[in-house]
């Protein structure tokens, strides 16, 4: 069975060439179990780059993510229950 591997590095690398484009503030999608990788330690890795704020799709979402990782945006999906 194939791995899914993100590159923290690059990743790092490519929030700092949106920064070279744009003095916005950067807004990160988690949702989800990130591909089974967990979604709470790319949320913790996400804020320490300097991510703004980080999107999730459902109540169930921002409650594992925790108060302590900054702040939340709510970007339900069309089949989400609201």
């Amino acid at each position: 069975m194939p791995a899914f591997v993100v590159d923290s590095a690059a990743l790092s690398r490519n929030i700092e060439k949106l920064r070279c484009f744009t003095s916005a503030q950067i807004i990160a999608v988690v949702k989800g179990n990130g591909y089974g990788l967990g979604m709470v330690p790319y949320a913790r890795f996400l804020t320490a780059q300097g991510v703004a704020l980080l999107a999730v799709s459902t109540a169930a979402e921002a409650a594992a993510r925790g108060r302590s990782q900054g702040k939340i945006a709510f970007l339900p999906s069309a089949e989400a229950d609201v």
